[in-house]
């Protein structure tokens, strides 16, 4: 039994005692046959195939991603997180897992990179915004993100009663349990007035 091979030269080079080449690729291994398809056929074979299979693969991809996006999260109780003023996604979306709120904090930021990538034809920038954000059990990756996109932050009712001074009021916002942070410098006497 004879065994062809096919072998395409792509560059070949010249010598004054020889000739070689340079560059090869194998078309075919088998049984003789009677004519070689053109390089041109196996070309378009080729990326044709190439085309097919990065489509089937991207588009799986895609539809996985879109899934864990806008599946439920893992949170069973309302959880309040805090994100920190020039924090960046990852760090948040790190946070957020270790608070059991999203899943995987890779979508997190995978969702965050797609939404700015959005923004170059023409989409809405996902900013994340520093506050302190309260998440109910289930929400998704884009629903956690989005809030936090909004800025839509807990906000804390505190009353000041009329007549106190300044630092009385600095006071009394420091023993409040709902408020963190440091004040540092107390306001003018007169600076702080009623919300009527």
């Amino acid at each position: 039994q004879t065994v062809f091979v096919a072998v395409w030269a792509e560059r070949i080079g010249v010598r004054e005692d020889f000739v070689w080449i340079e560059e090869t690729v194998i078309i075919g291994i088998g049984s003789p046959c009677v004519g070689l398809a053109e390089p041109g056929i196996d070309l378009a074979v080729s990326v044709f195939v190439f085309v097919a299979v990065f489509l089937l693969v991207g588009g799986g991809g895609f539809l996985w991603f879109d899934r864990e996006v806008h599946r439920a999260g893992p949170l069973q109780t309302q959880r309040n997180v805090v994100v920190r003023e020039r924090e960046g996604a990852r760090d948040i979306a790190q946070r957020l897992e270790a608070e059991g709120v999203i899943a995987s904090h890779h979508v997190f930021v995978a969702y965050y990179v797609a939404r700015t990538i959005q923004t170059w034809f023409g989409g809405k920038p996902l900013q994340l915004k520093a506050g302190e954000y309260q998440f109910d059990p289930g929400q998704s990756v884009s629903e956690v993100a989005d809030e936090i996109g909004k800025g839509r932050s807990v906000l804390f009712g505190v009353t000041v009663p009329e007549g106190l001074t300044s630092y009385q009021i600095v006071e009394r916002l420091k023993a409040e349990p709902g408020l963190t942070g440091e004040i540092t410098t107390i306001p003018a006497e007169g600076s702080l007035l009623p919300d009527t």
